[in-house]
């Protein structure tokens, strides 16, 4: 199993999130989820890692006909999204970085972990950004 999946799976088995679909290109291989009303994308970005050098695994979001879930949230849930993915950026000033109305979130990879390790420390990341999102919801 690609790495990305292995951390959704792990991240949907313990009630982080669901487990979506998997989707790959040329460039880039991962697996949906969703988080309440969000859908997100995990997958290693080979031309993001490139180009920032920050990470291999991202965390992508958009909007538009792959991303239709979140085509229909209301503006304010929008900016929620934005402001979480944010708050547990490694560099909010830098990320997420926005490509063509898609928002894009490095994980950060420690050195010298072996894979488990790499999945734990992802699974963790996502539970980060799960909790801002929760925290960020207004009360009913």
């Amino acid at each position: 199993m690609i790495l990305p999946g292995k951390v959704v799976t792990t991240a949907a088995e313990v009630g982080i999130c669901e487990a979506g679909s998997r989707a790959a290109s040329e460039s880039w291989c991962g697996r949906y989820l969703k988080i309440g009303r969000y859908k997100l994308y995990l997958g290693l970005f080979f031309d993001l890692w490139k180009r920032h050098t920050v990470s291999p695994i991202w965390i992508q979001t958009g909007e538009g006909a792959n991303w239709p879930q979140n085509a229909i949230l209301p503006a304010a849930e929008k900016d929620r999204l934005r402001s979480s993915l944010r708050s547990v950026s490694i560099d909010p000033s830098v990320f997420p970085i926005e490509i063509t109305s898609n928002l894009y979130l490095p994980l950060i990879v420690k050195a010298g972990l072996d894979q488990d390790e790499v999945v734990d420390y992802a699974v963790q990341q996502i539970l980060d950004l799960r909790n801002f999102l929760v925290a960020e919801e207004p009360v009913a």
